[in-house]
């Protein structure tokens, strides 16, 4: 199956206070170890659900109606949760969903980043 790409970035995409919120959220202490990408990845990092979380859902509500104009049509949640990565920790090369007509949302709500921090998305 042959997937073509879309990557649309959207700097600034949550109003301080909504961003605050959902980092409060990933702040809290909902996380558990042995989530990987994929079946048979190997590798095991840390992952906390968010689908109940009032914060990701008001972000979603918030951002959906500039994510269904790029994408030309309307669009529902399937799942939303976090993924952690601490010191040593890293996640396989692996798709989210192969199925067509599906996307991905990432949201990184970390309020500061530092380079030298390493982490990194790569498409």
């Amino acid at each position: 199956m042959s997937i073509k790409p879309f990557i649309h970035v959207m700097d600034k995409l949550a109003p301080a206070d909504l961003h605050e919120a959902v980092w409060e959220a990933c702040m809290s202490k909902n996380w558990y170890f042995g989530h990987g990408s994929g079946n048979n990845s190997g590798v095991s990092f840390w992952k906390m659900d968010l689908d109940d979380d009032p914060a990701t859902s008001r972000l979603w509500q918030f951002v959906k109606p500039a994510c269904e104009e790029k994408i030309g049509r309307s669009l529902k949640v399937l799942r939303q949760y976090a993924n952690g990565h601490t010191y040593g920790l890293g996640g396989g090369v692996h798709l989210d969903d192969q199925r067509e007509g599906t996307y991905t949302l990432l949201y990184y709500p970390m309020p500061t980043w530092q380079p030298d921090w390493d982490g990194e998305t790569i498409y």
